[in-house]
């Protein structure tokens, strides 16, 4: 039973331990943006306050036709997810 337990608080521990490390990774990729850095939005272009301006890639059609639009720094990610997590609204 022990055995078990220790096994069971260690399964419930790696998600906390690896949602702490994802938020360090994001903090340090969102401080450290420069222009021509490929995110999860496109490629940055430049900032204007916390606004993050980035290339809208080809395939996305914005409803204005847009080629580029400003996005809140903390909505960034790094370009290495599966799926694209930007929100085009």
């Amino acid at each position: 039973l022990a055995k078990y337990d220790a096994r069971l608080k260690r399964e419930r521990a790696k998600p906390e331990a690896d949602g702490a490390k994802r938020a360090a990774v994001l903090a340090e990729f969102r401080k450290t943006l420069a222009i021509g850095t490929k995110t999860n939005c496109g490629r940055v272009l430049g900032f204007n306050g916390p606004l993050v301006e980035v290339q809208v890639p080809s395939h996305i059609r914005l409803a204005n036709g847009a080629t580029r639009m400003f996005i809140e720094r903390d909505k960034l990610e790094p370009d290495d997810a599966e799926a694209w997590s930007c929100k085009w609204d």
